[in-house]
């Protein structure tokens, strides 16, 4: 016989939603589970929009709470869950598992409150009619037997329910032992409470008193700080016209530096050309120390060549005195000779023979003795 699902009891079903939703939000990720969900088609496309819009709106806590409310709408929405979270691709089986207790804890809570209504709901129906085969027999004996066993399991519950009452009463009386020692610490506290207020309010006046002596302060330092900040302005705009002026004085800088690297390089030219000049000056003094010289040697060998001349001079007027001497004697000698000549008339004069001439002095003829 086929197990009614209890989810359809609309207040179980309510239950088990309320007693799921801590664990659902706390591990369920509407995005993650929404397409395995759809495969099983218990929501509609109108769920899912819902669902993602507040997903988006209101975060994954939101979005899980409002899942969890859309498919338990459905039929066998608790199966269809345990199957989704079981899937590989979902990987939440310990989170299936935890459901899976808190179900079997709402279904015990649901036939406890069935029992105390007056009538048992047992999970499949009895037929009332006499069995006619052996097999409908066999089928009765063990419904028989299940309907026993289901029995023996509610007084099991029954007595476990008895025992949970006296836990109740017990954790009743110490709750309100508590509660006694509570209301005690309650009053003490507000017994501490009015003596902290009565002194918070005496530090709240100090506080104020102090606050509006701190106000005056502020105010004060507030005005001399727009004073240090007028003379700040001040300040920075001399310091800007400071600048301006030294950027000027900069530029004036820079071109004195490119005037005085110019002045510097024609100063060194002039001393190269200064030392040019100096080192011909030099070579010049040496030349005309050496001309000196030789002028002054010229003049020594023209002065012993004019001595040589004068004694040369003297020397030759004498040996010219010689010659003239000779020559008058050579003369004589010729006449004498011409007279011999023109004695012997009858000897012929040899023609082939030249005539011989008076005798010259080369340096008379060259004018050497005038």
């Amino acid at each position: 016989m086929a197990r009614p699902d209890p989810t359809c009891d609309p207040s179980y079903n309510s239950r088990l939603k309320d007693m799921l939703l801590e664990t659902f939000v706390h591990f369920v990720i509407p995005e993650n589970v929404l397409p395995m969900i759809l495969r099983y088609n218990i929501i509609t496309a109108n769920d899912q929009d819902y669902i993602k819009a507040v997903t988006r709106s209101n975060g994954t806590s939101a979005g899980a709470e409002a899942l969890l409310d859309r498919i338990s709408r459905y039929h066998r929405w608790f199966d269809v869950l345990q199957d989704v979270l079981r899937d590989d691709s979902v990987k939440l089986v310990h989170v299936a598992d935890q459901m899976n207790v808190i179900k079997e804890k709402a279904e015990e809570r649901y036939t406890k409150k069935k029992c105390k209504k007056g009538g048992i709901s047992f999970p499949f129906k009895v037929r009332k009619k006499y069995p006619s085969t052996l097999d409908e027999n066999d089928i009765l004996k063990k419904q028989i037997i299940e309907l026993t066993r289901q029995c023996s399991l509610l007084n099991i519950q029954v007595d476990e329910s008895k025992a949970e009452a006296m836990e109740a009463k017990e954790l009743y009386e110490n709750m309100k032992a508590e509660n006694d020692q509570c209301k005690l610490e309650a009053t003490e506290l507000r017994q501490l409470y009015e003596k902290l207020d009565a002194e918070l309010k005496s530090r709240q006046d100090i506080e104020e008193r102090e606050l509006k002596k701190l106000r005056i302060k502020n105010e004060e330092l507030k005005e001399q700080l727009l004073l240090k900040e007028q003379y700040c302005a001040e300040r920075e705009e001399e310091i800007v016209d400071i600048f301006a002026d030294c950027s000027k004085l900069m530029e004036e800088v820079k071109s004195m530096s490119s005037i005085i690297t110019q002045k510097d390089r024609e100063i060194r030219h002039q001393q190269v050309i200064e030392r040019k000049l100096r080192v011909t000056i030099e070579s010049l003094k040496k030349t005309l120390e050496l001309v000196t010289h030789k002028e002054e040697n010229e003049t020594h060998q023209r002065r012993s060549i004019h001595e040589g001349y004068v004694s040369l001079e003297e020397m030759l007027t004498m040996e010219l005195c010689k010659l003239e001497k000779d020559m008058k004697d050579i003369e004589l000698d010729d006449e004498i000779e011409v007279d011999e000549q023109v004695d012997a008339s009858s000897v012929i004069p040899d023609t082939n023979t030249p005539p011989t001439l008076p005798f010259r002095h080369p340096y008379v003829n060259a004018g050497m003795l005038s």
